[in-house]
């Protein structure tokens, strides 16, 4: 993974609001330190930054779309 991402142009990445909230949800975890800010001012600073335009949205065709493959692959 690391070797792909090193040779992939981060403009031709998004990342899904999932992601984000995930990564929320690790940050969130952490105790209080500077760790936990460090993570704060990245995801909030320079991840929503770099990736404002390739943030994927959620909607109801994608939820659909995530239940015929989830009924599938169960």
């Amino acid at each position: 993974m690391t070797n792909w991402i090193s040779h992939v142009f981060e403009n031709s990445l998004y990342l899904s609001v999932f992601t984000m909230g995930e990564i929320h949800k690790g940050i969130e975890k952490l105790p209080d330190g500077k760790k936990k800010n460090g993570l704060h001012r990245w995801i909030n600073k320079d991840l929503k930054t770099r990736f404002s335009n390739r943030i994927l949205d959620f909607d109801l065709h994608a939820s659909e779309k995530w239940g015929e493959l989830q009924g599938k692959a169960e």
